[in-house]
Protein backbone atom coordinates (compact mmCIF):
# COMPACT_ATOMS: atom_id res chain seq x y z
CA UNK A 1 0.00 0.00 0.00
CA UNK A 2 1.22 3.53 -0.79
CA UNK A 3 1.16 5.89 2.18
CA UNK A 4 1.84 9.63 2.04
CA UNK A 5 2.65 11.12 5.46
CA UNK A 6 2.27 14.89 5.77
CA UNK A 7 3.27 17.24 8.55
CA UNK A 8 0.08 19.25 9.15
CA UNK A 9 1.60 21.97 11.36
CA UNK A 10 2.40 25.38 9.97
CA UNK A 11 5.67 26.10 11.70
CA UNK A 12 5.17 29.84 12.23
CA UNK A 13 8.93 30.26 12.13
CA UNK A 14 11.43 30.91 9.40
CA UNK A 15 13.27 27.60 9.80
CA UNK A 16 11.35 24.30 9.87
CA UNK A 17 11.43 21.69 12.65
CA UNK A 18 12.15 18.09 11.63
CA UNK A 19 8.97 15.95 11.99
CA UNK A 20 10.38 13.17 14.18
CA UNK A 21 6.91 11.74 14.87
CA UNK A 22 6.40 11.00 11.17
CA UNK A 23 9.82 9.34 11.03
CA UNK A 24 8.72 6.92 13.76
CA UNK A 25 5.47 6.16 11.93
CA UNK A 26 7.29 5.67 8.63
CA UNK A 27 9.64 3.24 10.35
CA UNK A 28 6.68 1.29 11.73
CA UNK A 29 5.11 1.00 8.24
CA UNK A 30 7.84 -1.34 6.99
CA UNK A 31 5.39 -3.39 4.91
CA UNK A 32 4.27 -0.36 2.90
CA UNK A 33 5.70 2.14 0.42
CA UNK A 34 5.98 5.42 2.33
CA UNK A 35 6.81 9.02 1.50
CA UNK A 36 6.93 12.04 3.82
CA UNK A 37 6.09 15.62 2.85
CA UNK A 38 6.71 18.60 5.14
CA UNK A 39 5.14 21.84 3.85
CA UNK A 40 7.37 23.86 6.17
CA UNK A 41 10.48 22.58 4.38
CA UNK A 42 8.83 23.37 1.03
CA UNK A 43 8.21 27.01 1.99
CA UNK A 44 4.52 26.12 2.44
CA UNK A 45 4.12 25.70 -1.32
CA UNK A 46 1.19 23.29 -1.53
CA UNK A 47 1.60 23.00 -5.30
CA UNK A 48 4.66 20.85 -4.51
CA UNK A 49 2.44 18.66 -2.32
CA UNK A 50 -0.01 18.29 -5.19
CA UNK A 51 2.83 17.30 -7.55
CA UNK A 52 4.06 14.73 -5.01
CA UNK A 53 0.59 13.23 -4.60
CA UNK A 54 -0.04 13.16 -8.36
CA UNK A 55 3.20 11.30 -9.08
CA UNK A 56 3.11 8.99 -6.03
CA UNK A 57 -0.62 8.14 -6.22
CA UNK A 58 -1.05 7.29 -2.51
CA UNK A 59 -3.80 5.01 -1.20
CA UNK A 60 -3.67 6.56 2.27
CA UNK A 61 -2.95 10.04 3.58
CA UNK A 62 -1.52 10.22 7.10
CA UNK A 63 -1.60 13.64 8.75
CA UNK A 64 0.48 14.54 11.80
CA UNK A 65 -1.05 17.32 13.90
CA UNK A 66 1.46 18.09 16.61
CA UNK A 67 0.15 21.52 17.63
CA UNK A 68 -3.39 22.84 17.87
CA UNK A 69 -2.13 26.40 17.68
CA UNK A 70 1.15 28.20 17.16
CA UNK A 71 2.18 31.76 17.77
CA UNK A 72 4.25 33.42 15.08
CA UNK A 73 7.22 35.72 15.57
CA UNK A 74 4.83 38.65 15.08
CA UNK A 75 2.53 37.45 17.90
CA UNK A 76 -0.26 36.12 15.66
CA UNK A 77 -1.91 32.79 16.50
CA UNK A 78 -2.18 30.18 13.76
CA UNK A 79 -4.93 27.63 14.38
CA UNK A 80 -4.67 24.03 13.22
CA UNK A 81 -7.36 24.29 10.54
CA UNK A 82 -5.42 27.01 8.71
CA UNK A 83 -2.97 24.31 7.62
CA UNK A 84 -4.91 21.05 7.86
CA UNK A 85 -7.84 21.91 5.61
CA UNK A 86 -5.80 23.23 2.64
CA UNK A 87 -3.62 20.09 2.77
CA UNK A 88 -6.65 17.77 2.65
CA UNK A 89 -8.21 19.83 -0.14
CA UNK A 90 -5.05 19.56 -2.26
CA UNK A 91 -4.83 15.78 -1.81
CA UNK A 92 -8.53 15.27 -2.45
CA UNK A 93 -8.21 17.04 -5.80
CA UNK A 94 -5.67 14.45 -6.87
CA UNK A 95 -7.15 11.41 -5.10
CA UNK A 96 -10.84 11.94 -4.20
CA UNK A 97 -11.25 8.44 -2.73
CA UNK A 98 -8.13 8.45 -0.58
CA UNK A 99 -8.44 7.34 3.06
CA UNK A 100 -7.44 10.11 5.46
CA UNK A 101 -5.89 9.31 8.85
CA UNK A 102 -4.97 11.92 11.43
CA UNK A 103 -2.80 11.59 14.52
CA UNK A 104 -0.25 13.43 16.61
CA UNK A 105 -0.21 15.00 20.06
CA UNK A 106 -2.33 18.00 19.04
CA UNK A 107 -5.01 15.75 17.62
CA UNK A 108 -4.97 13.50 20.70
CA UNK A 109 -5.82 16.45 22.94
CA UNK A 110 -9.17 16.90 21.14
CA UNK A 111 -9.76 13.66 19.22
CA UNK A 112 -13.54 13.47 18.97
CA UNK A 113 -13.95 17.23 18.66
CA UNK A 114 -11.56 17.38 15.70
CA UNK A 115 -13.19 14.36 14.04
CA UNK A 116 -16.55 16.13 14.18
CA UNK A 117 -15.08 19.39 12.85
CA UNK A 118 -13.20 17.74 9.97
CA UNK A 119 -15.60 15.57 7.93
CA UNK A 120 -12.92 14.58 5.38
CA UNK A 121 -10.98 12.66 8.04
CA UNK A 122 -11.84 8.96 8.11
CA UNK A 123 -9.76 7.73 11.06
CA UNK A 124 -8.08 9.28 14.09
CA UNK A 125 -5.10 7.58 15.77
CA UNK A 126 -5.32 8.36 19.48
CA UNK A 127 -2.01 8.78 21.36
CA UNK A 128 1.06 6.82 20.14
CA UNK A 129 0.59 5.41 16.66
CA UNK A 130 3.67 3.19 16.36
CA UNK A 131 1.56 0.04 16.67
CA UNK A 132 -2.01 1.16 15.91
CA UNK A 133 -1.18 2.78 12.54
CA UNK A 134 0.21 -0.36 10.86
CA UNK A 135 -2.61 -2.39 12.41
CA UNK A 136 -5.15 0.01 10.92
CA UNK A 137 -3.64 -0.30 7.45
CA UNK A 138 -3.96 -4.07 7.72
CA UNK A 139 -7.63 -3.72 8.76
CA UNK A 140 -9.02 -0.82 6.69
CA UNK A 141 -12.13 -2.87 5.88
CA UNK A 142 -12.72 -3.73 9.56
CA UNK A 143 -11.04 -0.97 11.64
CA UNK A 144 -13.19 -1.76 14.69
CA UNK A 145 -10.72 -4.57 15.42
CA UNK A 146 -7.96 -2.06 16.17
CA UNK A 147 -7.83 -0.46 19.62
CA UNK A 148 -6.95 3.21 20.02
CA UNK A 149 -8.87 4.58 17.01
CA UNK A 150 -11.63 7.07 16.34
CA UNK A 151 -13.64 5.92 13.32
CA UNK A 152 -16.17 7.82 11.20
CA UNK A 153 -19.33 5.79 10.59
CA UNK A 154 -21.74 7.99 8.70
CA UNK A 155 -22.72 10.74 11.13
CA UNK A 156 -21.31 8.86 14.13
CA UNK A 157 -17.81 8.88 15.62
CA UNK A 158 -16.87 5.56 17.23
CA UNK A 159 -13.99 5.01 19.65
CA UNK A 160 -12.60 1.49 19.52
CA UNK A 161 -11.24 1.51 23.09
CA UNK A 162 -8.01 2.14 24.92
CA UNK A 163 -4.77 0.34 24.16
CA UNK A 164 -1.53 0.15 26.12
CA UNK A 165 1.39 2.35 25.18
CA UNK A 166 4.07 0.71 23.02
CA UNK A 167 7.31 -0.28 24.72
CA UNK A 168 9.37 2.71 23.60
CA UNK A 169 12.72 1.17 24.43
CA UNK A 170 12.13 -1.64 21.93
CA UNK A 171 11.30 0.60 18.95
CA UNK A 172 13.91 0.83 16.17
CA UNK A 173 15.87 3.97 15.34
CA UNK A 174 13.57 6.18 13.22
CA UNK A 175 14.23 6.48 9.49
CA UNK A 176 15.80 9.73 8.30
CA UNK A 177 16.08 8.90 4.59
CA UNK A 178 12.59 10.03 3.56
CA UNK A 179 13.27 13.77 3.86
CA UNK A 180 16.08 16.06 2.79
CA UNK A 181 17.56 16.54 6.25
CA UNK A 182 19.69 19.49 5.10
CA UNK A 183 16.48 21.56 5.00
CA UNK A 184 16.54 21.44 8.82
CA UNK A 185 20.11 22.64 9.36
CA UNK A 186 19.00 26.28 9.88
CA UNK A 187 18.01 25.94 13.54
CA UNK A 188 20.42 24.27 15.97
CA UNK A 189 17.48 22.63 17.78
CA UNK A 190 15.49 21.57 14.69
CA UNK A 191 16.53 17.91 14.52
CA UNK A 192 15.27 15.95 17.49
CA UNK A 193 16.28 12.72 19.20
CA UNK A 194 14.08 11.08 21.84
CA UNK A 195 15.73 9.34 24.79
CA UNK A 196 12.44 8.56 26.52
CA UNK A 197 8.67 8.96 26.37
CA UNK A 198 6.33 9.77 29.23
CA UNK A 199 6.79 11.98 32.27
CA UNK A 200 6.03 11.37 35.97
CA UNK A 201 6.36 15.06 36.90
CA UNK A 202 3.29 17.10 37.80
CA UNK A 203 3.57 20.57 36.23
CA UNK A 204 -0.02 21.78 36.39
CA UNK A 205 -0.15 23.24 32.87
CA UNK A 206 1.47 20.31 31.02
CA UNK A 207 -0.57 17.84 28.97
CA UNK A 208 2.43 15.67 28.05
CA UNK A 209 1.97 13.04 30.82
CA UNK A 210 -1.58 12.47 29.58
CA UNK A 211 -0.36 12.10 25.99
CA UNK A 212 2.73 9.96 26.59
CA UNK A 213 2.09 8.30 29.93
CA UNK A 214 2.82 9.04 33.57
CA UNK A 215 5.94 6.89 33.72
CA UNK A 216 9.12 7.00 31.69
CA UNK A 217 9.72 4.58 28.86
CA UNK A 218 13.51 4.74 28.54
CA UNK A 219 15.49 3.84 25.44
CA UNK A 220 18.73 1.90 25.90
CA UNK A 221 21.71 4.25 25.96
CA UNK A 222 23.41 2.35 23.13
CA UNK A 223 20.42 2.82 20.83
CA UNK A 224 20.27 6.55 21.57
CA UNK A 225 23.96 7.13 20.90
CA UNK A 226 23.83 4.88 17.82
CA UNK A 227 21.19 7.26 16.46
CA UNK A 228 23.28 10.33 17.26
CA UNK A 229 26.30 8.70 15.63
CA UNK A 230 24.27 7.88 12.52
CA UNK A 231 23.06 11.48 12.31
CA UNK A 232 26.66 12.69 12.52
CA UNK A 233 28.35 10.21 10.18
CA UNK A 234 25.63 9.41 7.63
CA UNK A 235 23.67 12.66 7.48
CA UNK A 236 26.38 15.15 8.54
CA UNK A 237 24.19 16.63 11.27
CA UNK A 238 26.10 18.98 13.58
CA UNK A 239 23.35 20.03 16.02
CA UNK A 240 20.47 18.16 17.64
CA UNK A 241 17.98 18.55 20.47
CA UNK A 242 17.08 15.82 22.90
CA UNK A 243 13.34 16.40 22.69
CA UNK A 244 12.31 14.72 25.93
CA UNK A 245 10.02 16.50 28.35
CA UNK A 246 13.05 16.56 30.71
CA UNK A 247 16.46 15.20 29.74
CA UNK A 248 17.98 14.71 33.20
CA UNK A 249 15.17 12.81 34.90
CA UNK A 250 16.28 10.17 35.67
CA UNK A 251 19.68 11.75 35.92
CA UNK A 252 21.75 8.57 35.77
CA UNK A 253 20.27 7.84 32.34
CA UNK A 254 21.33 11.29 31.12
CA UNK A 255 24.81 10.82 32.58
CA UNK A 256 25.26 7.51 30.77
CA UNK A 257 24.25 9.11 27.46
CA UNK A 258 26.85 11.85 27.93
CA UNK A 259 29.57 9.39 28.91
CA UNK A 260 28.85 7.18 25.88
CA UNK A 261 28.96 10.19 23.53
CA UNK A 262 32.33 11.19 24.99
CA UNK A 263 33.59 7.61 24.74
CA UNK A 264 32.77 7.51 21.02
CA UNK A 265 34.27 10.94 20.41
CA UNK A 266 31.08 12.34 18.86
CA UNK A 267 31.19 16.00 17.83
CA UNK A 268 27.44 16.64 17.66
CA UNK A 269 26.36 19.71 19.62
CA UNK A 270 23.06 19.41 21.49
CA UNK A 271 20.54 21.09 23.74
CA UNK A 272 17.73 19.81 25.98
CA UNK A 273 15.26 20.73 28.72
CA UNK A 274 16.69 20.28 32.21
CA UNK A 275 15.20 20.02 35.69
CA UNK A 276 16.93 22.12 38.35
CA UNK A 277 16.39 19.76 41.26
CA UNK A 278 19.24 17.33 40.77
CA UNK A 279 21.78 19.28 38.73
CA UNK A 280 25.29 19.42 40.12
CA UNK A 281 28.44 21.14 38.98
CA UNK A 282 29.90 17.79 37.95
CA UNK A 283 26.82 16.91 35.89
CA UNK A 284 26.64 20.24 34.06
CA UNK A 285 30.33 20.05 33.19
CA UNK A 286 29.82 16.49 31.92
CA UNK A 287 26.98 17.69 29.66
CA UNK A 288 29.07 20.64 28.43
CA UNK A 289 32.02 18.39 27.60
CA UNK A 290 29.69 15.94 25.81
CA UNK A 291 28.50 18.72 23.50
CA UNK A 292 25.66 20.54 25.30
CA UNK A 293 25.70 24.07 23.92
CA UNK A 294 22.60 25.27 25.80
CA UNK A 295 20.88 24.25 29.05
CA UNK A 296 17.18 25.07 28.75
CA UNK A 297 15.56 25.45 32.17
CA UNK A 298 11.84 26.12 32.51
CA UNK A 299 11.25 27.00 36.18
CA UNK A 300 8.23 29.06 35.02
CA UNK A 301 8.05 30.80 38.38
CA UNK A 302 10.47 31.80 41.12
CA UNK A 303 8.97 31.87 44.61
CA UNK A 304 8.59 28.65 46.57
CA UNK A 305 4.85 29.25 46.94
CA UNK A 306 4.17 29.62 43.21
CA UNK A 307 6.59 26.80 42.33
CA UNK A 308 4.63 24.49 44.63
CA UNK A 309 1.27 25.60 43.21
CA UNK A 310 2.66 25.11 39.71
CA UNK A 311 3.48 21.50 40.56
CA UNK A 312 7.25 21.87 40.42
CA UNK A 313 9.41 19.43 42.36
CA UNK A 314 12.18 21.96 43.13
CA UNK A 315 12.58 25.22 45.03
CA UNK A 316 14.07 28.67 44.51
CA UNK A 317 17.37 27.49 45.95
CA UNK A 318 17.69 24.97 43.11
CA UNK A 319 17.22 27.70 40.49
CA UNK A 320 19.93 29.76 42.18
CA UNK A 321 22.25 26.74 42.40
CA UNK A 322 22.17 26.13 38.64
CA UNK A 323 22.56 29.87 37.97
CA UNK A 324 25.70 30.00 40.15
CA UNK A 325 27.22 27.02 38.36
CA UNK A 326 26.71 28.78 35.02
CA UNK A 327 28.33 31.96 36.33
CA UNK A 328 31.35 29.98 37.41
CA UNK A 329 32.13 28.07 34.19
CA UNK A 330 32.75 29.17 30.63
CA UNK A 331 30.66 27.32 28.07
CA UNK A 332 27.69 26.54 30.32
CA UNK A 333 25.05 28.51 28.42
CA UNK A 334 21.67 29.02 30.05
CA UNK A 335 18.21 29.67 28.59
CA UNK A 336 15.20 30.25 30.84
CA UNK A 337 11.44 30.17 30.49
CA UNK A 338 9.19 32.00 32.98
CA UNK A 339 5.44 32.65 33.11
CA UNK A 340 3.37 35.54 34.41
CA UNK A 341 0.18 35.47 36.53
CA UNK A 342 0.60 31.85 37.58
CA UNK A 343 -1.53 30.29 40.37
CA UNK A 344 -0.73 31.98 43.68
CA UNK A 345 1.00 34.97 42.05
CA UNK A 346 1.56 38.08 44.15
CA UNK A 347 3.33 41.38 43.79
CA UNK A 348 6.23 40.03 45.87
CA UNK A 349 6.65 36.80 43.86
CA UNK A 350 6.54 38.70 40.57
CA UNK A 351 9.05 41.28 41.83
CA UNK A 352 11.43 38.54 42.96
CA UNK A 353 11.20 36.88 39.55
CA UNK A 354 11.85 40.23 37.86
CA UNK A 355 14.93 40.76 40.02
CA UNK A 356 16.30 37.30 39.15
CA UNK A 357 15.76 37.93 35.44
CA UNK A 358 17.58 41.25 35.66
CA UNK A 359 20.42 39.66 37.63
CA UNK A 360 20.75 36.85 35.08
CA UNK A 361 20.83 39.28 32.17
CA UNK A 362 23.57 41.36 33.81
CA UNK A 363 25.80 38.75 35.42
CA UNK A 364 25.51 35.70 33.17
CA UNK A 365 26.49 37.81 30.14
CA UNK A 366 27.95 35.41 27.57
CA UNK A 367 26.57 32.45 29.53
CA UNK A 368 22.96 33.47 28.79
CA UNK A 369 21.34 32.75 25.42
CA UNK A 370 17.89 34.11 26.28
CA UNK A 371 14.98 34.44 28.68
CA UNK A 372 11.41 33.80 27.52
CA UNK A 373 8.53 35.26 29.51
CA UNK A 374 5.02 34.16 28.60
CA UNK A 375 1.66 33.15 30.06
CA UNK A 376 0.30 29.64 30.57
CA UNK A 377 -2.33 28.28 28.20
CA UNK A 378 -5.22 26.30 29.62
CA UNK A 379 -5.23 22.83 28.07
CA UNK A 380 -7.57 19.87 28.66
CA UNK A 381 -6.42 16.94 30.80
CA UNK A 382 -4.26 19.18 33.03
CA UNK A 383 -4.50 20.30 36.64
CA UNK A 384 -4.48 23.92 35.42
CA UNK A 385 -7.75 23.14 33.62
CA UNK A 386 -9.27 22.02 36.94
CA UNK A 387 -7.90 25.11 38.70
CA UNK A 388 -9.35 27.39 36.02
CA UNK A 389 -12.74 25.66 36.36
CA UNK A 390 -12.77 26.20 40.13
CA UNK A 391 -11.73 29.83 39.76
CA UNK A 392 -14.42 30.49 37.15
CA UNK A 393 -11.96 31.45 34.41
CA UNK A 394 -13.52 28.82 32.14
CA UNK A 395 -16.49 26.49 32.20
CA UNK A 396 -16.99 23.03 30.74
CA UNK A 397 -18.29 24.53 27.48
CA UNK A 398 -15.24 26.74 26.86
CA UNK A 399 -13.70 26.03 23.46
CA UNK A 400 -10.04 25.31 24.18
CA UNK A 401 -9.24 24.82 20.52
CA UNK A 402 -8.98 28.60 20.61
CA UNK A 403 -6.14 30.00 22.76
CA UNK A 404 -7.31 30.52 26.35
CA UNK A 405 -4.65 32.04 28.59
CA UNK A 406 -4.69 31.58 32.35
CA UNK A 407 -4.46 34.66 34.56
CA UNK A 408 -4.61 34.38 38.32
CA UNK A 409 -7.82 36.13 39.49
CA UNK A 410 -7.48 39.45 41.23
CA UNK A 411 -4.00 40.33 40.00
CA UNK A 412 -4.95 43.27 37.81
CA UNK A 413 -3.04 45.48 40.23
CA UNK A 414 0.12 43.70 39.04
CA UNK A 415 -0.01 45.26 35.59
CA UNK A 416 2.35 48.12 36.58
CA UNK A 417 4.82 45.54 37.90
CA UNK A 418 4.60 43.65 34.61
CA UNK A 419 5.43 46.85 32.78
CA UNK A 420 8.34 47.36 35.16
CA UNK A 421 9.48 43.79 34.38
CA UNK A 422 9.53 44.67 30.69
CA UNK A 423 11.49 47.87 31.36
CA UNK A 424 13.96 46.00 33.56
CA UNK A 425 14.46 43.42 30.83
CA UNK A 426 15.21 46.14 28.29
CA UNK A 427 17.53 47.86 30.77
CA UNK A 428 19.35 44.60 31.34
CA UNK A 429 19.93 44.19 27.62
CA UNK A 430 21.30 47.76 27.43
CA UNK A 431 23.62 47.22 30.39
CA UNK A 432 24.80 43.96 28.87
CA UNK A 433 25.62 45.63 25.56
CA UNK A 434 27.51 48.41 27.39
CA UNK A 435 29.44 45.85 29.40
CA UNK A 436 30.58 44.15 26.20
Amino acid sequence: MKVLLVQADLCGRREPIYPIGLSYIATALKEHEVRIFDPNAAENDLSKLEETAASFKPDVLGLSLRNIRLITETGRFILYEDQLRPIIAVIKRVAPEIKVIIGGSGYSMFPEQIMRREPDVDFGVFLDGDESTPELLENLSSPEKVKGLYIRKGDDIIYTGDRSMPEFGSLPIPRRDLLDITKYFGRPDAIGVQTKRGCPLHCVYCVYPYLAGYRFGLRPVKSIVDEVEELQNKYHVKNIMFVDSIFNVPQDHAEEICKEMLKRGLKVRWTAYFNEKNVTEEFMLLCRDAGCFEFFFSPDSYSNKTLKMFGKDFQTKDIIKAYKIARKHKGIIMRYNFMLNVPGESALSLARMAFFILRAKIFLRGNLSGILVGRPHIEPHTELYNIALKEGIIDKDTNLLQPVIYSYPGVGYLDPIMKLLSLMSKAGKKLLSLAK
